[in-house]
């Protein structure tokens, strides 16, 4: 299943996460992200902006998922975040982490965090 949308607006990337109820990161998930930011890192856009479904950035790591990897899992699901934030980043672009105001921040790879109220998200990434 597909959780993560690559859109442009107004030139600028728009990257989001959307896989109920909270964002929280399971393989799944963070496999379509690694796999997302090479793209982009690939063609690579003027900004990105990394947003999350409505009310949530991201709850961080599945806790209901999670313990139940074995060692092998536990190990991808490491290596997964590593890469995922690494390849953040490295980006040379601006990356600007659209979050919903209230939301706890999980915007550690961000150049820049903004709480975006409604369902508007920004027009252009902040520099």
């Amino acid at each position: 299943m597909t959780h993560i949308r690559i859109s442009e607006r107004d030139g600028v990337a728009v990257l989001t996460a959307d896989r109920p109820p909270a964002n929280a990161m399971d393989l799944e998930l963070l496999e379509e992200l690694v796999g997302a930011v090479e793209r982009l890192a690939a063609d690579l856009p003027p900004a990105l902006v990394l947003a999350g479904r409505a009310g949530f950035f991201s709850a961080g790591v599945d806790l209901k998922a999670v313990p139940a990897y074995g060692p092998a899992e536990q190990r991808r699901m490491v290596e997964g975040i590593n890469r995922m934030a690494l390849d953040v980043y490295s980006l040379p672009c601006p990356v600007v982490c659209a979050r919903s105001p209230g939301t706890p921040s999980r915007a550690g790879s961000c150049s820049r965090s903004a709480a975006i109220t409604g369902s508007r998200r920004p027009k252009a990434a902040m520099a």
